[in-house]
């Protein structure tokens, strides 16, 4: 993660690094993974905004877009 500087989480990948047992990394690597979580080092502050045009007549289209799919269960034509 770019500018990430967590001490311990920087000394839990090292042990990681040298660590034969599977069973110990996995466990290893879920406590790096809260810590990851608990910094919400993978919060972004920016969505890029998404247009859509579409025809009229057409319902179910999201108005505002907080995913980078498009959901087409709910789009029904009227």
């Amino acid at each position: 993660y770019f500018q990430y500087k967590n001490p311990e989480f920087k000394a839990l990948m090292a042990k990681i690094d040298v660590t034969l047992d599977e069973g110990q990394r996995n466990e290893m690597y879920r406590q790096a993974q809260r810590i990851l979580a608990r910094d919400a080092v993978n919060g972004f502050l920016f969505i890029l905004p998404k247009i859509t045009v579409t025809a009229a007549g057409l319902d179910g289209m999201w108005t505002d877009w907080p995913l980078p799919i498009t959901p087409l269960a709910e789009v029904r034509w009227r």
